[in-house]
């Protein structure tokens, strides 16, 4: 046993010598494998595009009727509590709801980065005014030609509409006056726009139909006459972030007149939209004829160039104004080649008196019977300002023009409208306008002839326009418009005007009255 155990340590003590001697020696590899580090941190993760923002809006006061909206599209209760996910950048939020009865609204904008934390917006309602004009309001307000185009721009802004919309439209408009001169205008218009993309498309097209018989057309021995014109126009516009920019063109034939003009603007929209500054140019080329003559016969050439600058201001959510510079400058001979102006000698002219008769003209005049010559270039400018306020059922326009050119001419007209909405579906408005000017520096109730019968001496200038005489002109009119079924999707408009112009110094008549009326139809496709 002793034998035995003394045995089994020396092969226990050799085996443990041979394993130590072993690790001891044991040769290393020639190459090995380098060891792998360890991933430490966010460092070693693979790079991530940053997630797109998040935007939370959270309404704590109890609005009925409540509309949210992110960039003009309605946002439901859950997205809102859940969030909207949304491209980096500028976005409007908007909402609006009543409150015990009133109008509240929200307006506001808020920034948003790529990998910012989600945003929670506390969306607080203010009362809003009795009403209010929002930016495309006062654009609308801004281009408004007509009584019934300016009344649709007050449309209720809560009323959604489609990206896309079409308007069709028809007008029929009638003129008379104790002038014998009579006029009907019939219009048919085509436009379409989109809102979101910002930008538009229109056309339209106008036939008149003119007679005439006045009292110095039957002075002159002519007959009384008809004569059609045929008016198209195209026109466009498209928005690029706060630009727009507008082209338009038109074409105006007449069997003695042809007229084409075309022109471009831009405008740029600054602090938010609460101003916009605008510059038009527009050059037109006329071709002046006589009926049933060609032109290569006989015209005469009218070039005009015209530069119209412009300011609109939001001057608060319920008021608009906007003020324009233009300028105007005519080169070219735009005497009438029918119009004979009555000489007379210089002891005769001293008693001729305003309002004369023809057949009293015809006997005391001269045997001259030159054709108007005006001066062959012409220099017009016009400052204009309008303000627009939109009360809580109605609206009031405002504007002011004040002309002047180098003939001499200076001019004011002044415009009012007020729009009164009744109910949903009408609205009614009446209308008041005052022209007044004086006469150009060459025009005269008389002109003189000097010298022998056989070698007259005529003026160098003269003119029996009435337009370019002292005048005071007055217009007193209204209309109503009615939206079927409370909404613009279909609308029809009736207007009326009564014009009374007083003339100071002119022949043949003192006063005129006149009528004018319209009747139009338009319909709205969203």
């Amino acid at each position: 046993m002793r034998g035995a155990a003394a045995g089994f340590l020396i092969i226990a003590c050799l085996f443990g010598a041979t394993t130590s001697h072993a690790q001891t020696w044991k040769p290393k590899p020639r190459w090995q494998a380098p060891k792998k580090k360890k991933r430490r941190g966010a460092s070693w993760k693979r790079k991530q595009k940053p997630t797109k923002p998040v935007l939370k809006l959270i309404v704590n006061d109890a609005v009925s009727g409540l509309v949210v909206k992110v960039d003009g599209k309605p946002v439901s209760k859950r997205k809102r509590t859940q969030g909207v996910t949304l491209a980096p950048g500028e976005h409007r939020i908007e909402a609006f709801g009543t409150k015990d009865g009133a109008r509240v609204l929200f307006d506001d904008k808020v920034t948003l980065k790529a990998g910012d934390p989600p945003l929670t917006l506390l969306v607080k309602l203010t009362p809003a005014p009795p009403d209010w004009a929002n930016s495309r309001q006062a654009r609308c307000m801004q281009n408004a030609k007509s009584e019934a185009a300016f009344a649709a721009c007050v449309k209720d802004p809560e009323e959604d509409s489609s990206d896309i919309s079409m308007r069709l439209g028809t007008e029929v408009a009638a003129y008379h006056d104790t002038m014998d001169v009579d006029v009907i205008s019939p219009v048919v218009a085509f436009g379409i726009e989109h809102v979101t993309d910002g930008w538009g498309l229109g056309a339209s097209a106008l036939a008149d139909v003119v007679t005439a018989a006045s009292p110095d057309i039957v002075a002159t021995a002519s007959p009384h006459w008809r004569e059609v014109r045929v008016a198209p126009e195209i026109h466009g516009h498209v928005t690029a972030g706060p630009m727009n920019f507008t082209l338009a063109a038109s074409l105006s034939s007449e069997p003695d007149y042809l007229s084409t003009t075309v022109g471009g603007g831009a405008s740029l929209d600054l602090f938010e939209k609460n101003a916009t500054l605008s510059v038009l140019y527009q050059y037109s080329h006329d071709i002046n004829g006589r009926t049933q003559t060609p032109f290569s016969v006989f015209s005469t050439l009218i070039d005009r160039h015209a530069v119209t600058a412009g300011l609109g201001l939001v001057l608060s959510k319920a008021t608009f104004g906007q003020a324009a510079l233009t300028i105007v400058y005519e080169d070219g001979d735009a005497s009438k080649p029918y119009r004979h102006i009555p000489m007379f000698d210089p002891d005769v002219a001293r008693d001729i008196k305003p309002g004369l008769s023809v057949d009293s003209v015809n006997k005391a005049r001269a045997p001259q019977r030159p054709l108007e010559q005006l001066p062959t270039q012409r220099m017009r400018f016009a400052i204009s300002a309008s303000v627009a306020h939109r009360f809580k059922r109605s609206t009031l326009r405002i504007s002011e023009r004040l002309y002047r050119d180098d003939w001499g001419t200076n001019a004011s007209t002044t415009n009012v409208l007020y729009f009164v909405d009744v109910g949903k579906a009408f609205r009614v408005w009446p209308h008041v306008r005052v022209h007044a000017q004086d006469a150009a520096d060459f025009y005269k109730l008389a002109y003189v002839v000097k010298g022998d019968p056989d070698a007259p001496v005529l003026p160098s200038v003269f003119s029996g326009d009435r337009e370019l005489g002292p005048l005071l002109g007055l217009t007193i009119g209204g209309g109503i418009k009615w939206n079927v079924g409370g909404a613009e999707t279909v609308s029809f408009a009736l207007s009326g005007d009564a014009i009374y112009t007083r003339f100071f110094d002119h022949l043949f008549v003192r006063g005129r009255w006149g009528a004018f009326g319209a009747f139009n139809m338009e319909i709205l496709f969203e």
